[in-house]
């Protein structure tokens, strides 16, 4: 089985080896968004709550060798959740440098692979309860699937955990955190 997998590894990295390649010096600017609502039913007792989120994320990335390109990124998240016809909500803001190779799978098609670490700050508003804010490290992983419809834009899809923690002077403990987020977007190559 061990030799099988080496075998299919081996082989996909020669068959990219002939694809397209995305140059060293090429720009690549994109606008990624996230949509996810969520429906709680906590029982007779506590009642229900909906939960919706929705964001964008621009970054930018230089291609330092053919597919392998390294940038920042800026995400922007807006959650908020109803309950009893009480609304709450949260913003969160993170910053991102990461490093992303594509392998090419075919012609016109890429397989991105992302590792990134940032920092993440999430504001709190509730009602009744002044604002507060919570920060700290955060670390993204993502896989996904790009197709160029012409020859410098592309769409992709994109699915991977955040992960890190997160805290603030009024906290008595940090707070540890993952999630999944699903991207759909358009880069653009210059």
């Amino acid at each position: 089985m061990k030799n099988v997998i080496l075998f299919s590894f081996m082989a996909l990295l020669s068959v990219s080896s002939v694809l397209a390649q995305i140059d060293r010096g090429t720009v690549a600017l994109g606008v990624d968004a996230t949509f996810n609502r969520t429906n709680y039913d906590f029982g007779p007792n506590i009642g229900e709550s909906t939960t919706t989120t929705l964001g964008g994320e621009v970054g930018i990335g230089f291609f330092v060798a053919e597919n392998l390109s390294i940038g920042g990124a800026l995400g922007l998240l807006r959650t908020s959740a109803e309950a009893d016809n009480i609304t709450s909500a949260q913003n969160e803001t993170a910053f991102n440098a990461f490093g992303s190779y594509y392998v090419p799978l075919g012609e016109n098609f890429y397989l991105p692979l992302t590792a990134g670490a940032g920092f993440n700050s999430i504001r709190f508003e509730d009602p009744g309860v002044e604002d507060y804010s919570i920060n700290g490290f955060n670390f993204i992983l993502r896989a996904g699937l790009e197709y160029l419809v012409a020859e410098k834009i592309g769409v992709r899809f994109s699915l991977g955990p955040q992960f890190g923690e997160l805290g603030s002077d009024d906290l008595i403990t940090d707070i540890d955190y993952s999630n999944w987020k699903f991207f759909v977007g358009t880069i653009f190559y210059f």
